[in-house]
C-alpha cells in the first residue's frame, strides 16, 4: 500500500490521522529550548524536534497544520470592487474589505495575543503580502482590517516585500485560519513557516527553503529549518495532547478481537455482540444533562454549581459543521460571543462527536454552561439553522 503521494506506507510513515478522536487533554508547553544541530553558518540546514508531539491547532481540537494550506482557507474575496484601500507603509499594515452580506468584525476580530486568522493580500503580479488579524473595524458594510507579522500581535506590520507589491492593483483576498499553537520567542534565527511535505525527500525539501524559514511536522514534531542568522538556539511555546486511559473488556465482539491477537480461544459473536469496547465505570455514575435546543440564543445550564466534565455526546443536523461552546459561568450570566469560553467541540456537517469515560475530562469551579454557534471563534454569535442535540454527562 502507499500514500496518496506514493511512497510505501511504514510503521514510520503511516497513513495521515489529523482528527484527535479520544479523550485527552491539552498540555500547554510554555518555554522549550531547540538547539539548532547543525553548523554555525548563516542559511545552514537540518532537522529537530520537540520534546512532546504532536502539535495541537489553537483551539486544541485536532493536530495543527500550516495556516497556509487549502484546507485552512475560510474566506475569500476576488470582486475587485470589494477590495477597497490596502496600506502598505510598515507600521501601518491595513485593508478595507465591503461584504453586504456577513459581519466580518465578528468573524475575523482578534482581540487576543494569538492572532486566529492570516489575511493574505495577493496584487495583479502574483506578489503577496499577509499578516496575522487583530482589530477589525465595521463601518456599515466596510471593514477596516488591522495586520500583524507575527500570531502574538505585537507589530502591526506585513509579511512580505513592499517594494514589490501593487496596492493599487490588489486581484484577490484570502482569509486563512491560523491552525497552529507553535511560536518561537524570539524569532531571529527562523523568521518564516513555510508548508511541510512529508512525500518529499527530506534533503531535497531542506535545499529548497530560503534562509529564515521552518516547517513543521504537526504530528512527529519534526522541524526542518534553514537558519538565517548564526544563532544556535531559541525558545519556543505550543500545545501539545495527553490522552487518557481507556479500560478495554474482553466481552462479546471486544472478546473476539482481542483473541485474534493473543492465541485465545475465540468466542462466539452473537448479533447483539456490538460493543467493540467498554470504557470501566467506578463509583456513582455521573448525571446526565440532555437538550434538543443547543445553540446561540442563549446558554443553557448543565449544572447551576461547581461540576465537573466526564463526557458528552453531541448531534449535529445542519449541512456545515458547527461549535459547542461551553463555559464556566452560571447560564444566566453567559452572553453568546462575550463570555470567556473554556472549552470549543467541533461537530462535523451531520455527525456525531461522543465521548464518555470514568475518569474527569474537565473540571468547573463555578458552573457547567453549554451554547452552538456556526463558527468557531469565542466571538462568534452567528445563528445555526438547527439546533443541536446534547447529552452531557457530568458530576
Amino acid at each position: 500500500m502507499t500514500r496518496p503521494g506514493g511512497k510505501e506506507i511504514s510503521s514510520q510513515l503511516p497513513l495521515v490521522v489529523d482528527d484527535v478522536t479520544q479523550s485527552s487533554d491539552r498540555i500547554a508547553v510554555a518555554a522549550e529550548t531547540i538547539t539548532f544541530n547543525c553548523a554555525a553558518a548563516a542559511s545552514s540546514t537540518g532537522v529537530v524536534a520537540t520534546d512532546k508531539a504532536p502539535i495541537m491547532n489553537l483551539v486544541g481540537d485536532k493536530v495543527g497544520s500550516y495556516w497556509g494550506e487549502q484546507k485552512n482557507l475560510v474566506y475569500t474575496i476576488d470582486d475587485t470592487s470589494l477590495i477597497g484601500a490596502l496600506t502598505e507603509t510598515a507600521t501601518a499594515a491595513t485593508v478595507v474589505l465591503i461584504d453586504l452580506t456577513n459581519n466580518l468584525e465578528k468573524m475575523f476580530e482578534t482581540p487576543a495575543a494569538n492572532g486566529r486568522y492570516v489575511l493574505k493580500a495577493i496584487d495583479s503580479g502574483d506578489n503577496v503580502l499577509y499578516g496575522w488579524i487583530k482589530g477589525v473595524a465595521a463601518s456599515g458594510a466596510s471593514y477596516t482590517f488591522d495586520c500583524y507579522n507575527t500570531p502574538a500581535l505585537a507589530t502591526k506590520s506585513w509579511v512580505g516585500t513592499l517594494g514589490s507589491f501593487d496596492n493599487t492593483a490588489v486581484k484577490r483576498i484570502e482569509i486563512y485560519s491560523n491552525e497552529s499553537s507553535f511560536a518561537w520567542v524570539t524569532g531571529t534565527v527562523l523568521t518564516k513557516e513555510a508548508g511541510y511535505d512529508e512525500e518529499m525527500d527530506i534533503q531535497d525539501f531542506l535545499n529548497n527553503l530560503v534562509a529564515g524559514e521552518y516547517a513543521i511536522n504537526y504530528r512527529t514534531g519534526a522541524v526542518l529549518y534553514k537558519k538565517v542568522t548564526t544563532g544556535t538556539s531559541d525558545t519556543c511555546t505550543y500545545n501539545t495532547m495527553a490522552t487518557a486511559s481507556v479500560t478495554v473488556s474482553p466481552s462479546g465482539a471486544s472478546a473476539a478481537i482481542l483473541a485474534r491477537t493473543t492465541g485465545a480461544e475465540v468466542p462466539a459473536v452473537t448479533d447483539d455482540a456490538l460493543v467493540v469496547y467498554d470504557v470501566s465505570e467506578s463509583g456513582t455514575p455521573p448525571s446526565s444533562f440532555r437538550s434538543a435546543t443547543v445553540d446561540e440564543t442563549a446558554a443553557q445550564a448543565v449544572k447551576a454549581s461547581a461540576g465537573t466534565l466526564y463526557g458528552y455526546n453531541l448531534y449535529n443536523p445542519n449541512t456545515y459543521s458547527v461549535f459547542v461552546k461551553l463555559y464556566n459561568t452560571a447560564a444566566g450570566s453567559v452572553a453568546v460571543g462575550t463570555t470567556a469560553v473554556v472549552q470549543t467541540i467541533q461537530i462535523p456537517a451531520f455527525g456525531s462527536v461522543v465521548i464518555k469515560q470514568d475518569k474527569p475530562i474537565m473540571n468547573f469551579s463555578t458552573a457547567i454552561a453549554i451554547a452552538a454557534t456556526k463558527l468557531y471563534t469565542d466571538a462568534d454569535t452567528t445563528a445555526i439553522a438547527t439546533d443541536v442535540l446534547a447529552q452531557v454527562y457530568y458530576k
